[in-house]
Parts: C-alpha cells; structure tokens; sequence
C-alpha cells in the first residue's frame, strides 16, 4: 500500500499548472531552468500522483506540454542559458579583467613573504612590489573582497636581547608545568592599577558657532603634577569562574607604589577564603615581598597562599592586563573630576566585565606561552 504525504500530493499540484502557459515554438531560459529544476526534484525525490502512480520525467513533459525531445535535450544539459545558474560555462561578456586570480595570489604573497615590510605598503606600492600592472585602487577593490583591511597597527615594545631569552627559558618552564588550559584553571592573576582623573588626550567640548575662543571651551595643555596623574590606587584579580572587587587601597607616596602594609592587607581581605588548590599570580614588584625575608612573604607561608611571579616586563602573560580595559575604558566614556568618582565609575566598569571574556583570557595561556616562544622572545599580540 502507497503512503502519501501532502507534501508529493502539493509538488504534484504544483508541476501540474506551474508551466501551462509554456509555448510550444521556443523555451526560452527561465522555463528551461524551471524546467531542469523540476527534473532534478523529480528524479530526487519519490513523487506520485493522486493515483499512486509514480511521476517520471515523461510524464513531466506531457503535463507541461513540452514535446518529449525538447524536454529530455532541456533536461539532461547543465547549462539553462543562464549565467547566474550555469556549471559549465563562464561570462564572456562585458570587459575583461586587468587584474587576474593570478595577480591577486602574486598580491598576496607578498604580504605572507614580507610579513611586517609587506603589510606596510600602500596599494600602489604593494602592486608594484607584485609586479602586478593595475592601479592601488583596483588592488584594494579585489583584495576588498576577501576581507583585506588597512587600519592601525597595534603597537608592541621591542624586547632586549636578554630580556627575550628569559622571557622564552619562562614560557618553557610555565609550558610544561600547565600544559593545558584545564591546568590554568586553578590560577588567579593579580594586578593594580592607577587611575587618575579629568581628560585624556584632546578633549571635545559642546559649543555654537563663534564660540572658539571662549575660554570654557578651551583646553589648558599644562602637564599635570604627579600626584594628580594618579589619584586612585586599586587592586583586583581574575581567574576562571571567578572574579574579585575592584580593591581600592591608600599609599602614603604620589606614584602609588604598593607597600608591604598595604599589600598584606589586601591578601587578607581576598585570599584567605580562598581553595587550597589555587594559586596566586604576582608580578615582581618589591611591594609583592619577592624578596627572601619580608613581612609579605612571611604571611603567605603561614597562610599556605601558593604563588609564583611572572616573567618580568611581560604584560603579555598576564590576563588580568586585559582586564584592566574595562574600568579605563568607562572612565574615558564619563566625566570624572574627583577620587569618589573615579573609584565609582572604574568600578561600574569592572563590574561589567563578563565572565564568559576573563574565562577565554584564562583558556588562552598555554597559547599565550607558546607565541612567546615562536617570536623568540618578543612582545606577542595579546
């Protein structure tokens, strides 16, 4: 017994009357294409009639009143006519192309085999470096689409010889020691950070026509005292599935060193509660008691706080240096004019930073370890 569904019964119906008006005398190319269209679902799916009879090509033809020849010559080509549908036949019209598939690969060498040198050159200059004979602007057409882009490079210090090579002997040793991202789970990176207060770089003011020289909407450019630059002081750390308070913390110099006082005291509002299993990041600040007799490094062996620092001058293998984008990144949205308010809107921002972000910072570690050691050294692009 056949089963019938409505949708064979609906293709059926649709066969039926979707082609009545076609002509006998020529088959132009959008009933050609209908035409090879309904083919090929007839030949792919397993239609019937209202009778239970199959439904074929022939009888195909016969509904859609096209002579058997023509319907079967129509049908077992690929080629409708029709450019847009076509699989064997390419556009011939129109003007030819200067800048071939060809010249586009050459372009692309270039920046693959140049690297730095290469990713530089204007348009114009990366097609005469490709030998290619088209301008900078037809270039940049092509390359347009598959998703090449100018735009400012960012920017990383150059690494001493010296400092590279430790920097290379740490990413070994942090490698084989957490050689995954599961093992970097039980890390909680620590940082502080100083915020100071007013704008940053040109300031933009709101003002009518004439109003230029008004002298509220001038911008004074004297260069701040240094206690002005960093007002607020703040400490926090981030690891996965967990992120702390932005702490703000008070030093008695302008520069916002940490001491050992301060220091402590954070540790001891953050770290005591916290599993046996993790460990504490520092960088090697002195406030951070690397030093073999300390008041710091006393408390942290009485509290059992497992810890270890990080390769110094690398901002790079610290996550927590990501983190700190989002409470400046909100202080350069809002007017801040005080500590109070400085502190408030950093934190604002601190606490908008999503999990799911520090979590990927987190997982990115042995990644982070291996670039170091494929650029021999020098500063990666995280």
């Amino acid at each position: 017994m056949q089963l019938f569904v409505n949708y064979h019964i609906t293709t059926y119906n649709y066969l039926s009357i979707n082609m009545s008006h076609v002509p006998n005398t020529h088959w132009d190319t959008p009933h050609k294409a209908a035409l090879q269209a309904q083919a090929k679902l007839v030949e792919t799916e397993a239609l019937y009639d209202i009778n239970g009879k199959p439904f074929t090509r022939s009888r195909l033809f016969t509904q859609q009143r096209v002579p058997p020849t023509s319907g079967y010559r129509i049908t077992n080509s690929d080629d409708p006519r029709r450019l847009g549908h076509s699989e064997i036949r390419k556009e011939t019209r129109g003007r030819k192309s200067h800048f071939t598939k060809r010249d586009e690969r050459a372009v692309e060498f270039v920046l693959w085999r140049e690297g730095y040198k290469g990713r530089v050159l204007s348009w114009d200059a990366l097609a005469l470096e490709a030998g290619v004979d088209a301008s900078g602007r037809t270039v940049r057409r092509h390359l347009r689409q598959k998703d090449y882009r100018r735009c400012l490079a960012c920017q990383r210090s150059w690494v001493a010889p010296a400092l590279a090579e430790t920097r290379v002997r740490f990413a070994c040793e942090m490698l084989a020691k957490y050689p995954t991202p599961t093992h970097w789970r039980n890390v909680r990176f620590s940082d502080e950070v100083h915020l100071g207060y007013g704008p940053s770089g040109r300031a933009w003011v709101t003002r009518t026509p004439g109003e230029q020289c008004c002298p509220a909407c001038v911008q004074q450019k004297e260069i701040p005292d240094e206690e002005d630059k960093a007002r607020v002081h703040c400490w926090a750390t981030i690891g996965y599935d967990y992120k702390s308070p932005l702490y703000r913390y008070n030093v008695d110099n302008a520069t916002g060193k940490m001491t050992h006082k301060a220091y402590i005291e954070l540790l001891e509002q953050e770290c005591v509660s916290w599993p046996s299993h993790a460990v504490l990041e520092e960088d090697g600040d002195s406030g951070h008691g690397r030093s073999k007799s300390n008041p710091v490094r006393t408390w942290k062996e009485a509290h059992q706080l497992r810890h270890y620092f990080n390769c110094p001058y690398s901002p790079d293998l610290a996550p927590i240096e990501n983190a700190w984008r989002a409470p400046k990144g909100n202080l350069r949205k809002v007017a801040h004019w005080d500590e109070e308010t400085v502190y408030r809107v950093a934190k604002e921002g601190w606490d908008r930073l999503k999990q799911q972000t520090i979590n990927s910072w987190i997982d990115s570690m042995p990644a982070r370890l291996q670039a170091v050691i494929d650029a021999k050294g020098q500063m990666t692009a995280y």
